[in-house]
């Protein structure tokens, strides 16, 4: 059973509009208000993936009931976007059905990271798990996975970006930080990158890779768990 639903957000009714595509007007499916946003779409995949919205549904399964119509739409709380929810139904209405991974391939990561909090809340834990995945395994550069281990270390933990703080702290595999990509990945990673960084120049060891890494591993441990 899933968690009590928290109060949904007030939203003026009348100030609702039905999205572009994914208000399928067809009947047997349910509506959900969003924002101002109204989307109505097939319910078969959000009860498989979602005991979240598994629990919402539930409520209106009669006649009339929650989600049969936009003047009794299923009200998502405030803290969901309608971008979000959007991002979140594209993982299944989309050419590659069943690839959940493709949005987490091409979008960018503040895209990624707000999606991840989406699904987190609505408990799609294996659509979150293959999210994961994928976005550990894009191309990135040092400084954009540094900022995933920034915003969410449980997904993106520091064994995962030792390689990438390693290159961060060598100075002959990157420019010197600025201070935007400082306040983005946070003033404690900063300040180690700087730490062992200088090190490095002081025992003239900034090119040696092996030297850099035993540092990290020095200042914090958990880099090479």
């Amino acid at each position: 059973m899933a968690e009590a639903r928290p109060e949904p957000a007030a939203s003026s009714e009348s100030a609702r509009t039905r999205h572009e595509t994914l208000y399928i007007d067809e009947g047997g499916l349910k509506t959900f208000a969003v924002e101002n946003t109204l989307f109505r779409v097939h319910t078969y995949f959000l009860i498989e993936h979602s005991a979240v919205l598994r629990d919402m549904l539930s409520i209106g399964k009669a006649d009339g009931g929650e989600g049969a119509s936009d003047d009794h739409p299923i009200v998502l709380p405030g803290q969901v976007k309608a971008a979000d929810f959007e991002l979140m139904l594209s993982l299944f209405y989309t050419p590659a059905f069943g690839r959940v991974t493709s949005v987490f391939e091409r979008e960018d990561l503040d895209t990624c990271l707000s999606l991840l909090k989406l699904l987190e809340f609505l408990q799609m834990t294996r659509c979150r798990q293959a999210g994961v995945q994928a976005m550990r395994e894009r191309s990135l550069e040092p400084i954009d996975k540094v900022y995933l281990l920034s915003q969410a270390s449980a997904d993106f933990d520091k064994p995962w970006a030792c390689k990438a703080m390693t290159a961060l702290c060598m100075k002959s595999a990157t420019p010197r930080l600025s201070v935007p990509e400082a306040q983005r990945i946070g003033w404690e990673l900063f300040v180690l990158i700087v730490s062992v960084r200088e090190a490095a120049i002081s025992f003239e060891q900034q090119d040696n890779e092996y030297w850099v890494r035993r540092r990290l591993g020095e200042q914090d441990p958990e880099f090479l768990r």
